[in-house]
C-alpha cells in the first residue's frame, strides 16, 4: 500500500496496512540532521536573508530537492507542497542596522528572535515611499509544488494551505503589531457583533470550489486552513462561534467538497466544546490536536465522521526521553487507530527544538506497533 492509499484509506474511516505519519511542516534542524547537510526546507530566518540577498534560485533548488530526500528517507506519508516567490519578484532588501535588525525604506524595522528563529516586524514605518508595482506572478511561484508533485505525487498524500476565506481571527515574516494589537481589535470586534463577520466569510467562500478543482489537478490531496480559533481555550463560547464562525467554517466545507477535496482544518486549541460544530460544518481533518484534549473522546463520539490527525506532544519531543515518546505514541495508537480516521504526528508541527532521537522514536513505534490489525 502507498503512503497515499493509505491516508485516503484512513480518511474513508476504513482501516490501511498501518497507521499513517504525518507532519504540515519540519523545521530544519530534524531535516538537516536526517540529510547530513544544511537545507532551505522551513528554515526560518536563514531563509529570509537569503531572500533578501538575491539567492532565490538556491533556495527554491534546496527546498525542492530536501523536502522529497527527507520524505523518502524517513518514511512519512504526508507531504506538503507551497507556493515559493516567483523568479520576476522585485525584491528590495532593508538595511541591516545591527547583527539582528533591519530597516526598509519605508521605515519599517524588523527583528530577529533567536528562540523561534524568526523576524519580526516589530514597528511599521511612517515614511511615504514609492515602490515599484509587482508584476504578475509567473509560472516559477509553483516551481517546488510541481517538482514535489512530480516526484511524489503518485505515492504521497500532497496537501497545501492554499488561499481561501479568512475562517476566524486570525510572507515570510510576522508581524507583532497585527499579531496582538489588531488581533485584540478584531475579537472586540466580533463578540460585540458576531453577525457581519460570519456573513463576510460566508461571501469569501463562494466560488472557491473553482480553486480547489484547479488545485487537485496540480496534484493537491488536501488543503489545510489555519483559522485558530483559541490558543489554550477558544476565544469565544460554542454560542458565539455558532453566530460567528460556523456559517463560514460550513460554506468554506462546501466549497472544498463541490471542488472534491476535503478540509484539513488546524487550529491551536483545545476545542472540546467546539468539537461537535466542526463536524456538524463538513470539516474532514483535525489537526494539531493537543496532549490536554480528549482525544479518545473524540474519537468516540466523532471517529466515524472526522478523520483526528495528532497529538504527540511538542513538548514532550523536544523535552522528554525517547521512553517517554514510545509510549505516548502506543497509547495514541491503541486510542485511535481502530476503524481508521486516525493519522499520528506531533500536537502542531516538528519545531526546532525537537530531540531527533524523538522524532525518530516517534516515527520507529507508529512502523512497528501500527501495523493493523493492532495488537497493543
Amino acid at each position: 500500500m502507498t503512503s497515499k492509499e493509505r491516508v485516503k484509506t484512513v480518511l474513508r474511516h476504513e482501516e490501511p496496512d498501518r497507521v499513517p505519519v504525518g507532519e504540515v511542516y519540519i523545521d530544519y534542524p530534524i531535516v538537516e540532521k536526517v540529510l547530513g547537510r544544511e537545507t532551505f526546507c522551513w528554515a526560518h530566518a536563514r531563509t529570509i536573508k537569503a531572500l533578501w540577498g538575491g539567492f532565490r534560485d538556491e533556495v527554491v533548488e534546496s527546498q525542492k530537492k530536501d523536502t522529497v530526500e527527507f520524505t523518502q528517507k524517513v518514511g512519512v506519508d504526508v507531504v506538503t507542497v507551497y507556493l515559493v516567490p516567483p523568479k520576476n519578484q522585485i525584491i528590495l532588501p532593508p538595511t541591516k542596522l545591527d547583527d539582528r535588525t533591519w530597516e526598509d525604506n519605508a521605515g519599517n524595522i524588523f527583528k530577529y528572535y533567536e528562540e523561534t528563529e524568526d523576524i519580526v516586524l516589530v514597528k511599521k514605518g511612517n515614511k511615504t515611499v514609492t515602490t515599484p508595482a509587482q508584476p504578475p506572478p509567473d509560472d516559477s511561484e509553483w516551481e517546488l509544488w510541481d517538482y514535489v508533485v512530480a516526484k511524489l505525487g503518485k505515492t504521497h498524500f500532497i496537501i497545501a494551505s492554499y488561499g481561501g476565506p479568512a475562517l476566524g481571527i486570525g510572507g515570510y515574516y510576522t508581524s507583532a503589531e497585527d499579531r496582538f494589537t489588531g488581533f485584540e481589535q478584531r475579537l472586540i470586534e466580533i463578540f460585540e457583533n458576531p453577525e457581519p463577520h460570519a456573513e463576510a466569510e460566508v461571501r469569501s467562500a463562494l466560488g472557491y470550489s473553482e480553486t480547489v478543482k484547479m488545485l487537485s489537478l496540480r496534484g493537491l490531496d488536501a488543503i489545510r486552513m489555519s483559522p485558530d480559533y483559541g490558543y489554550h481555550r477558544p476565544y469565544c463560547s460554542p454560542a458565539l462561534f455558532r453566530r460567528a464562525f460556523l456559517p463560514g467554517l460550513k460554506a468554506c466545507c462546501e466549497e472544498l467538497h463541490a471542488g472534491g477535496l476535503p478540509l484539513l482544518l488546524h487550529c491551536d486549541s483545545n476545542v472540546d466544546v467546539l468539537i461537535n460544530q466542526l463536524v456538524e460544518a463538513g470539516v474532514d481533518i483535525y489537526q494539531a490536536i493537543q496532549k490536554y484534549e480528549p482525544i479518545a473522546l473524540y474519537k468516540q463520539l466523532y471517529g466515524d465522521k472526522l478523520t483526528l490527525w495528532g497529538a504527540v506532544d511538542c513538548h514532550d519531543l523536544s523535552t522528554a526521553s525517547p521512553k517517554e515518546i514510545r509510549q505516548q505514541v502506543r497509547g495514541l495508537i491503541k486510542q485511535c487507530a481502530h476503524g481508521g480516521g486516525f493519522i499520528l504526528g506531533s500536537s502542531h508541527n516538528i519545531m526546532i527544538s525537537t530531540r531527533y532521537d524523538n522524532f525518530m522514536t516517534m516515527l520507529e513505534t507508529a512502523f512497528n506497533d501500527g501495523k493493523y490489525p493492532i495488537h497493543i
